[in-house]
């Protein structure tokens, strides 16, 4: 298996005294891409915001290249290399398209041999037609091109998205798909939670699926598809 480039262990998170993960494990070895899934409440977006530093931990370890971070703040993981996309996009509304991306180049601390308009353009070429737009202005789609177009400038180690394709229609996601295939191809770690669940596990290489704060199955993706555990977490939250 190769080094792990993300490691949790036994982490436990409550809000308000609700348990929303419970002694959750997972390990994402480098290059990788790693689905998480589950319904709505299993705690996904949660885990996120745990890893980024956005929550604090009641218990249990996060380790980024065998550092524990579980105490860090969040700017400073964000400057070890872990890129996190949220649901929502997180997008600067009140800024033009251009400075959005070239926030990426001042949280990196360096200057790229192409410029980061340059790059995000090349990739996501709707955006070129709107530099000088504010962000807040822009379609749905637009505004999940311009925070992947900005999370990928940013050269992470590795990448956190959170739903993605909320709200956009089919050949929008397909688009940003492929672009987010293209960058897991050169080796970035990729963990991923997203609602088309074939999509997710189409791209990932290994999967988690939560229920009620839990793992309750992992495997490769393939396996994943085939079992009974992930249908069951999804029917569980419906019932």
């Amino acid at each position: 298996m190769p080094t792990p480039l993300l490691e949790l262990e036994g982490l436990s998170v409550s809000y308000g005294g609700m348990r929303a993960l419970s002694d959750v494990s997972l390990v994402i070895p480098e290059g990788c891409v790693v689905a998480l899934l589950g319904a709505n409440g299993a705690g996904k977006t949660t885990t996120l915001r745990a890893i980024s530093g956005l929550v604090r931990p009641d218990s249990g370890r996060i380790r980024f290249r065998g550092r524990s971070i579980e105490r860090t703040s969040p700017h400073r993981i964000a400057s070890m290399g872990v890129m996190h996309v949220p649901e929502g996009r997180g997008i600067f509304r009140s800024l033009t398209v251009a400075e959005n991306l070239e926030m990426a180049e001042y949280g990196r601390g360096e200057k790229s041999d192409v410029p980061v308009v340059e790059q995000a353009v090349a990739q996501f070429p709707p955006l070129g037609n709107r530099l000088r737009q504010l962000a807040g202005t822009l379609s749905g789609g637009e505004q999940q091109m311009l925070a992947l177009a900005r999370a990928f400038a940013a050269k992470p180690q590795l990448l956190m998205l959170d739903e993605i394709s909320m709200g956009l229609a089919p050949l929008v996601t397909e688009k940003l798909f492929v672009a987010i295939r293209e960058v897991a191809a050169t080796g970035v770690g990729m963990l991923l939670i997203e609602q088309y669940v074939d999509a997710a596990l189409g791209l990932a290489d290994y999967g988690y699926v939560l229920e009620k704060g839990r793992i309750v199955d992992m495997g490769d993706a393939g396996d994943l598809r085939a079992g009974d555990a992930l249908a069951a977490a999804y029917l569980g939250a419906a019932l």
